[in-house]
């Protein structure tokens, strides 16, 4: 779970080239080497990030399109876990709002 206030950016250590099918999106990663298949809403978000740094919130309310209806309700939690996970990968550093 990421931190409430937190407002993410990309690491700037970190240099994706992307790839995208429309559904999935392939990115890799050239400081780790590493290639990363990423469904549309981490894509999403890691496309947002990349542009502008955001709240979870933030995120919520621009990305909110980029799902149906019935997945609104969990778009919150899934991008608290979205964000962790890219926390964890090293993309992403919390700063203060």
């Amino acid at each position: 779970m990421s931190a409430p206030d937190a407002v993410w950016r990309l690491n700037p250590l970190v240099s994706l080239q992307w790839r995208d099918w429309g559904g999935d999106a392939v990115v890799y990663e050239a400081s780790s080497g590493q290639t990363h298949q990423l469904d549309r809403l981490t894509a999403a978000v890691v496309a947002h990030l990349e542009q502008q740094p955001a709240s979870v919130e933030a995120l919520r309310l621009d990305l909110a399109d980029a799902v149906d209806g019935t997945e609104q309700a969990q778009l919150p939690e899934a991008l608290n876990v979205i964000v962790g996970r890219l926390v964890v990968l090293g993309w992403l550093q919390a700063g203060t709002p």
